[in-house]
């Protein structure tokens, strides 16, 4: 039997910007939610969330608009009509809408301009970003550093609007999800990411970085917070072709492939990796959804493609230890590599096994503890040599 909850839906005023809305964007109720009145109250049921949520009495009457296809200035030019304060009106509407769109029981409409689109090819898909204007495009290039502006067909389709001073995206026509203009690049970032992730063409992802040299793949495997990206960073001053900072994928084969997004530069950072990319004050600050404050620095020498990991490495740093690798053997290694690893289902099948298997065959496997990212560096890169 499905577990149904009721709960209200609070429209009290709270402080917010003024409702400012775009002539291309309305809110209408979601496909799945559908709106009834039982005892002669007011509710809706979601199928998303496999819940009913009962609305008072301002929130059914802006629901029935939405319904009756209103747009957002004409609720509140209504309820302002019934006597209420425009400013309080426009903070009501605004706010139900936002916390129903939280909820997923409502969608928006757009239909974005075609003058603000790029294209890339990224993990063997084409992505396409369409954007309403030029501002939203600029937050987001960043995220797509070897795009061209164009149009085309594609595999996902990314769209972004902005309305009433926030953005709103979405990926291939699903949910639509909102948030601040610093948190829109880092915000599709995760979105793309778990849509890739979860797609049929990978088996398996991993929670690593990836560098690649002469053609052999180095994996830096950790926990978020590790030091990944500085490392990465490092490794690629020191000429290793960069394959991505955070997710690499296990195709069945074994041969890996990682997603190269430009490497994410956290705030405590910036100034060591300022000593080897000076550029990295050039670009633009971001806010991700854990508050952290980041900086996205575009990648050189980018590797596209699969590769064999020829070398993996379990990256782990403690102040004040000296840097050196330990090998280790292949049943420690691909315990590790389950800790961090994930798939669609959120199983590990006989399939999934034998590719992860057939990866740790062609590679040497390494513990590492560190506390400076340019020592790490600097053995990671004796070790791809051969050196003892």
């Amino acid at each position: 039997m499905m577990n149904l909850r009721t709960s209200m839906v609070s429209t009290t005023p709270t402080p917010m910007a003024g409702l400012v809305s775009c002539p291309t964007v309305a809110f209408r109720p979601a496909a799945d939610s559908s709106f009834t009145l039982m005892d002669n109250r007011p509710l809706v049921f979601s199928e998303r969330n496999q819940q009913i949520f009962e609305l008072n009495g301002i929130a059914a009457f802006i629901w029935c608009k939405l319904l009756e296809r209103a747009k957002t200035e004409a609720i509140t030019k209504e309820l302002s009509n019934c006597g209420m304060d425009g400013a309080a009106a426009s903070r009501l509407v605004q706010q139900a809408l936002n916390q129903w769109l939280e909820l997923g029981l409502v969608d928006l409409e757009w239909e974005p301009s075609s003058d603000w689109t790029l294209h890339t090819r990224f993990a063997q898909r084409t992505i396409a970003v369409q954007c309403s204007n030029e501002r939203l495009l600029g937050l987001l290039e960043p995220l797509f550093g070897h795009s061209t502006r164009g149009h085309g067909p594609s595999d996902i389709l990314i769209e972004a609007v902005e309305n009433a001073d926030q953005a709103f995206f979405r990926l291939n026509g699903g949910r639509t999800f909102r948030c601040e203009f610093d948190q829109l690049a880092p915000a599709i970032k995760a979105c793309l990411t778990e849509r890739l992730i979860l797609s049929d063409r990978a088996d398996v992802a991993l929670h690593a970085a990836s560098l690649i040299r002469q053609g052999n793949g180095l994996l830096v495997c950790g926990n978020p917070g590790v030091g990944k990206s500085t490392l990465s960073v490092h490794l690629c001053h020191a000429g290793f072709q960069y394959g991505g900072d955070d997710v690499v994928l296990i195709a069945p084969d074994g041969e890996a492939e990682g997603l190269p997004f430009p490497l994410t530069v956290k705030s405590g950072a910036w100034d060591i990796v300022s000593r080897l990319r000076s550029d990295l004050r050039d670009q633009s600050v971001h806010r991700r959804s854990d508050e952290a404050r980041v900086r996205y620095l575009p990648a050189v020498n980018v590797h596209h493609g699969r590769f064999a990991a020829k070398w993996i490495v379990f990256l782990q740093r403690s102040e004040g230890l000296s840097t050196k690798p330990v090998r280790i053997g292949q049943i420690d290694a691909i315990g590790r590599i389950l800790e961090g690893s994930f798939a669609a289902d959120g199983k590990l099948s006989r399939r999934r096994f034998i590719a992860l298997k057939r990866m740790l065959a062609e590679a040497e496997c390494f513990e590492l503890i560190y506390s400076d990212a340019a020592d790490a560096a600097r053995v990671l890169t004796g070790l791809c040599h051969g050196d003892s």
